[in-house]
């Protein structure tokens, strides 16, 4: 199949980690694939036999796209789990013991005529120093162990999705908590669409800047400013116009269509926005 093509039915033998379809696709003998309208989100959607199909769902407000990843199981050996519990495991021991031993020996050197006042409390010690010192081992062996090491053990795959088939994000999906961490959203100038014959992409780019929030202001999106960057100086976006008015409209719960409204250099007053195609039109159909 073409990935242009609009897709409606996906053969699950012939996906691939990695792969994008429409979120209203139905995966062929399988169940619809559930969505999230507002962020992305992991979740185990369709299980076959010994096959479970990995989906997380990412929205960037002007559309939703689903990554799918097949694998025979959780973890591709068994085990694997288990040995990182114990890479785990073994690291929070070793630091205690090293703890204990460490006060033992200060205890031994700085009172040595409290050895029975030490031996009585001596089982304090690791309620008072080491079990807090503990704590924050876990996030501490993630950050220490890497990504790759994470990858290694299955614990955590690493990825690309892709936003309306225009910017892509790397994703490191962590298989326990379903959580993702992203990276900075970059957008492909070759693959912009136009469906307006009088406008080039150059000024579609100026365009979504001009709806897009300034990098001087004190909150900008990951999506404005990658749409910011496409420009080789940022200060296009403002160059010959005067703003008039310039704020955000929810269209989807927790998700903002921006509109800015300005006087173009011939002295008309044009007003520019980029959100939900849907919604875009419906805002023009009552203006």
């Amino acid at each position: 199949m073409c990935t242009q093509q609009i897709w409606s039915l996906v053969i699950s033998y012939f996906s691939r980690f990695g792969d994008i379809v429409p979120s209203n696709a139905r995966v062929l003998r399988f169940q619809k694939i559930a969505t999230m309208t507002c962020w992305a989100k992991r979740s185990v959607d369709c299980v076959h036999g010994f096959l479970i199909y990995y989906a997380w769902t990412v929205s960037c407000g002007q559309g939703t796209r689903c990554t799918l990843r097949l694998y025979p199981q959780r973890y591709a050996q068994p085990g694997q789990l288990k040995e990182g519990i114990m890479v785990a495991g073994c690291f929070c021991f070793s630091l205690i013991l090293a703890g204990t031993v460490a006060e033992l020996f200060l205890i031994l050197l700085f009172r040595k005529h409290n050895l029975e006042y030490m031996l009585h409390n001596c089982h304090f010690m690791p309620l008072i120093g080491e079990i807090p010192m503990a704590m924050p081992v876990v996030l501490y062996l993630a950050s220490a162990l890497g990504s790759l090491r994470l990858c290694f053990l299955r614990i955590a795959s690493r990825g690309t999705v892709a936003l309306e088939d225009l910017a892509s994000t790397d994703v490191m999906l962590f298989n326990l908590t379903g959580t993702i961490t992203c990276n900075k959203p970059c957008f492909f100038r070759d693959k912009i669409e136009l469906f307006a014959n009088s406008v080039d992409k150059d000024q579609a780019i100026i365009l979504a800047a001009r709806a897009s929030r300034s990098q001087h202001e004190f909150c900008i999106e990951s999506i404005d400013a990658a749409i910011l960057s496409l420009l080789d100086d940022p200060e296009q976006a403002r160059a010959g116009i005067e703003v008039l008015e310039h704020h955000a409209r929810f269209f989807v719960a927790l998700k903002l269509m921006f509109l800015t409204t300005y006087i173009d250099s011939n002295g008309s007053k044009c007003c520019v926005f980029k959100g939900d195609p849907a919604k875009a039109s419906h805002s023009v159909k009552n203006a």
